[in-house]
This record gives C-alpha cells, sequence and structure tokens, in this order.
C-alpha cells in the first residue's frame, strides 16, 4: 500500500486552503519527496493552493496554463507529488447535502488520466454544531476545529466561530494489467498524533 504522510506545516496549510473559500472547492498542487522502502511513502512538505482554479461549489478546476505553468517552474525546485482539492457541504433543491471526502468519475479523469504516478488528498469541510474528537484510521484523518471569524461586514453583529468536522481521505493510482487502464485506491495516511491533538483540540 502506497503511504503519503503529512507534515505539520502542509497539514495547516491543506486546512486554511479549504477555509479560505469556505463553501467553494479549492484546489491545488502537493510538493515533497518520496521514500522508497517496502511500500512507496510520498512525503508532502508543502502546499501550493491555484490562484487561477475555476471555484465552484461543487467543483474546483485546474486551467491548462496554471497547470503547465506551476508544473514547469515549481517542479524545478521541489518534486510534485499530486493535489488535492476540497469538497464542501452545500445546499441544493434536495436540502443540505453534506460533504465526502470521495472521488468522483471527474476527478478521476481530472488528475489520473495522465499522471498515474502521482497522488491525491481529498478533504471534506461539514458545519457541525457538537465536537468530535480527532479521529486517525490507517486511511482517514479527521477531527473537529472551530474557525474564529476575526471579519464580520455588519460591526453591530457578533462575531460567530464556525465549527467544521474536517476528514481526509489520500488516493493513488493503481494500474491494471493490459489496457483496461486502472483505478483509485485510497492510500495509507501518516501524520504526527500531536497535530491532531493540537489542531483538533476540544474548545473550552
Amino acid at each position: 500500500m502506497v503511504t503519503i504522510r503529512i507534515e505539520p506545516g502542509a497539514f495547516l496549510e491543506l486546512i486554511r486552503a479549504g477555509w479560505e473559500v469556505d463553501h467553494r472547492e479549492s484546489i491545488g498542487i502537493l510538493f515533497g519527496h518520496t521514500i522508497k522502502r517496502h511500500n512507496l511513502v510520498y512525503v508532502v512538505e508543502t502546499v501550493h493552493p491555484s490562484q487561477r482554479a475555476l471555484r465552484l461549489p461543487t467543483e474546483a478546476k485546474l486551467d491548462g496554463k496554471s497547470k503547465q505553468r506551476c508544473y514547469w517552474t515549481l517542479d524545478t525546485v521541489e518534486h510534485i507529488l499530486g493535489l488535492f482539492h476540497t469538497h464542501h457541504g452545500y445546499w441544493n433543491s434536495k436540502g443540505k447535502q453534506r460533504a465526502a471526502p470521495l472521488f468522483s468519475k471527474e476527478d478521476h479523469v481530472d488528475y489520473f488520466e495522465n499522471e498515474a504516478d502521482y497522488v491525491e488528498l481529498v478533504l471534506a469541510y461539514n458545519h457541525i454544531n457538537s465536537y468530535r474528537y480527532p479521529h486517525h484510521t490507517s486511511t482517514t484523518l479527521s477531527g473537529t476545529h472551530i474557525f474564529d471569524d476575526q471579519v464580520n461586514e455588519v460591526e453591530t453583529e457578533p462575531l460567530l466561530p464556525k465549527r467544521y468536522h474536517i476528514r481526509i481521505v489520500g488516493y493513488y493510482w493503481e494500474k491494471s494489467t493490459g489496457n483496461r487502464g486502472g483505478r483509485a485506491k485510497r492510500a495509507k495516511l501518516d501524520i504526527e498524533e500531536r497535530v491532531l491533538r493540537e489542531f483538533f483540540k476540544k474548545p473550552r
């Protein structure tokens, strides 16, 4: 199984990237290095949220020029490991839809069609009223964080913190034999436990 190790700084950058755009999806590039042992380890050291991405409530895409510029310029300094993108809960005619860190058919085409050696991190943000403790399984990171908004358009209204439950899942592309292409599979996620406990700590 492929392992994706997220360094503390990169973890915070991932969370900020999704939080900044709020109810729109975010997308960007993962940088770091790989370690080849009994299994392949992708070490995510830094994250670059795309400035030119198309951001919609249910979609985020890099245009061709943005991809080309980032890959050509930045990969000469840092090694590109893959991409990340976020999913956010949204409302439609059926009511409130919860976000899930799952890969769609569009994701398969967009991210792995010509880049089978890359990995992908998917983050899901959902607004909740309760607190859920940090949880780390072999393939999922999750927890609750309160983002305290410091900007308020109406000065007479109090600042209200937003409590979000965040789940992170990683994927890699497993090639199939013959000409059948392959499929996206969940990668093992690795992170320092103290980072999860600190960021997802229960508010007093």
